[in-house]
């Protein structure tokens, strides 16, 4: 439940879309906002209580609660809020963040090396089947939907498309090895998708 929903948007879809379409990042951006608001504390509430340990139900505080607590999310509601009422962050700030987010992508790279391992459960393998199955069966629905029926220009739509076969978040991967999952399937799975992503995103540009 964790792998199926979510897109590695950041370190993944951003510099892959970026050197077809540069002009494209700002509906990345914008997209992002919906993924960040599940990956970031949603999807956790939603297998919560999926999975009974929420005992009373479905409750919209779990969510709140879950998302307040969460740094990415807090972050980027405050960016947003800054950015309706036109207050720009002083360079003095943005510099040296931006120094530290140079090391995101090695160090997301280096987590799932961490928690990958070939030497898990066969049954393992046929939830590792699944899990992929189910993600890029509904990515190619989706991507059928935006390409025959939204009303958006052609970059739209392959950009949507594009993204709708981003590899599994690296923050669900983190949440469900907090969950209990093994590390091992969850790191796995996440290394897989890269390569399935990659593969079939570089179709899609060559073909559309």
């Amino acid at each position: 439940m964790f792998n199926i929903g979510g897109y590695n948007l950041g370190n993944f879809a951003i510099p892959f879309v970026a050197s077809f379409f540069a002009q494209a990042i700002p509906f990345i951006a914008m997209f992002d906002m919906g993924n960040s608001f599940m990956v970031a504390g949603t999807t956790q509430a939603i297998v919560e209580t999926s999975s009974k340990q929420q005992k009373n139900g479905f409750d919209l505080r779990d969510p709140l609660r879950i998302l307040l607590k969460s740094p990415p999310f807090v972050v980027y509601v405050c960016m947003v809020i800054l950015a309706l009422i036109h207050v720009k962050v002083p360079d003095f700030i943005i510099e040296p963040l931006s120094f530290i987010a140079k090391g995101n992508s090695f160090l997301s790279l280096f987590m799932i090396g961490l928690f990958m391992q070939v030497s898990f459960k066969k049954s393992g393998l046929a939830t590792i089947g699944r899990v992929l199955f189910f993600r890029y069966t509904f990515a190619f629905l989706l991507a059928l939907t935006v390409y025959f029926l939204f009303p958006f220009s052609h970059l739209v739509k392959m950009v949507l498309i594009l993204i709708l076969f981003t590899p599994i978040s690296f923050l669900t991967t983190i949440q469900a090895t907090q969950f209990g999952v093994d590390e091992g399937q969850a790191g796995f799975v996440s290394s897989l998708s890269m390569i399935i992503s990659l593969i079939l995103m570089s179709l899609i540009v060559i073909l559309l």
